[in-house]
């Protein structure tokens, strides 16, 4: 029901004159939603704050802003639109954070083993955490 005002909203009919009521993405110009490129002013939205995109594509940038959440909603918007993959940037460490990194590893592995030989002792079903 609050889709359908904002669809009969003055903003929405603005925005479809300024930006074209075809998907940002592909150009498709049916099953359309409005997508927000920024939070910043949610509910208060600017016309640079959303873009239509068809429900495939609007789908496709949410899944792959959930996988790469380190990266901007904006930026997602515009792989999708380019088709061009997000590539992961190698990230180069010193020897210190190795050292560190295989540190933290060793002791993870160390209580996973210790949690192991706990619940083997006391005879605990590891997925219910009951005694068998």
């Amino acid at each position: 029901m609050l889709k359908e005002k904002f669809y009969q909203s003055d903003f929405y009919k603005k925005l479809g004159m300024e930006k074209g009521f075809e998907c940002y993405c592909c150009g498709n110009k049916n099953d359309l939603d409005l997508h927000h490129i920024t939070y910043a002013r949610i509910f208060k939205e600017e016309f640079d704050d959303v873009v239509p995109v068809c429900r495939r594509c609007h789908d496709k940038i949410h899944r792959l802003h959930k996988k790469h959440q380190n990266e901007t909603i904006f930026f997602i918007t515009e792989q999708v639109k380019y088709k061009k993959p997000i590539k992961k940037e190698k990230v180069v460490l010193t020897k210190e954070q190795l050292k560190l990194l295989r540190k933290i590893k060793r002791e993870r592995k160390q209580r996973r083993k210790i949690i192991r030989e706990t619940r083997n002792k006391n005879n605990v079903h590891p997925t219910t955490h009951t005694k068998t």
